[in-house]
């Protein structure tokens, strides 16, 4: 039985969809995560506070898991290592991985990056989340890279059955300034309607009365949910914002495959790998605020078969695009035999 190491970012446990997908494959796994420069237990959180130097704080960090994903590959002897981001991992410790394959999958651009970029040269293939990242490569390096998207991981989201939809309008994700303002004027345009927005953009602590008088606190409920919840809340809602980060230009971001394989109905900003690879009637894209305004009263009017654009969604992506189907094609660009 091959044997691949994947080691990764905590975040939102991809790592383990992606182990799922290489045990799928008939893979011994084993997985090492890593929290980028942020804090993983109360203690750790405390010595931060403490520390006169935060710099040298994140670095013997770093170095600490460097040192055990060396210590982890040498006891498990992996045929393949398959690092995800990379951004605290040191070039030295892959040069130091000798006798396997080694790959690099991004999940988000390459150069937002530097730990990330200086792996370029220590890795046998890189497999890109932004298409255009693959142009940068080979004019600095003449390196060639592959483009591979995101996935879903059908044991996460899933449809639930008899579902019932009483949420109106939900979005999930990271509140970036520019998102926060357009989610408050959907608030304003919709103001009638049940609308749910899930995502940390304050601390409650730092900003008390901010956080206890704030405007709007039953739809910017201020907090991170599990993948679990998640689900749930896509399989309750009637229309699914999507806004993906202002630095994508052709990558599309995980809620993209996951709202779909939830068979939830999506509207999301147009993106040219959506337009593509996917139809109107399986995903319904906007591009002003106008057209997104107009197109989510059409699908809380019932003006549009929302139930039908999501099945047919739903059935491309997990025909075409769950994590089994991208470990699949890694392993075939990298002629690896499994």
């Amino acid at each position: 039985m091959r044997k691949v190491l994947i080691a990764g970012p905590r975040f939102y446990d991809y790592n383990y969809s992606i182990e799922r997908a290489f045990k799928n494959l008939g893979f011994e796994t084993k997985v090492a995560s890593y929290y980028p420069r942020q804090v993983s237990s109360a203690k750790e959180r405390i010595q931060y506070h403490l520390s006169a130097d935060k710099e040298a704080f994140f670095e013997r960090i770093e170095t600490r898991f460097n040192n055990h994903l060396l210590d982890l590959y040498s006891s498990f002897k992996p045929d393949l290592v398959v690092i995800i981001q990379g951004n605290v991992l040191y070039k030295e410790t892959l040069e130091k991985m000798t006798g396997c394959k080694k790959a690099l999958w991004m999940m988000d651009s390459i150069t937002r990056y530097h730990r990330s970029y200086e792996l370029r040269n220590s890795v046998d293939h890189i497999f890109l989340f932004e298409k255009t990242d693959i142009e940068k490569l080979w004019n600095d390096d003449r390196i060639s890279g592959n483009f591979l998207a995101l996935a879903l991981d059908e044991k996460v989201y899933y449809p639930i059955s008899n579902r019932k939809k009483d949420i109106d309008i939900l979005f999930i994700g990271t509140l970036y300034e520019n998102r926060i303002v357009l989610l408050e004027r959907v608030a304003q345009q919709f103001k009638d309607c049940v609308i749910k927005v899930y995502g940390h953009f304050y601390s409650p602590l730092r900003r008390p009365f901010y956080h206890l008088f704030r405007e709007n606190k039953n739809i910017f409920l201020n907090k991170n949910i599990a993948p679990a919840t998640v689900n749930e809340l896509y399989n309750y809602s009637k229309v699914c914002l999507n806004i993906h980060h202002e630095q994508s230009r052709y990558g599309v971001n995980p809620r993209f495959f996951e709202i779909s394989g939830s068979k939830a109905f999506q509207l999301v900003d147009s993106n040219p790998y959506i337009t593509d690879n996917f139809s109107n009637d399986e995903i319904v894209t906007y591009t002003s605020i106008p057209e997104l305004f107009e197109k989510m009263d059409q699908a809380l009017k019932n003006a549009i078969d929302t139930d039908a654009i999501a099945g047919n969604a739903y059935k491309k992506i997990i025909s075409n695009h769950t994590f089994t189907h991208r470990v699949r094609y890694l392993l075939d660009v990298m002629k690896f035999d499994y």
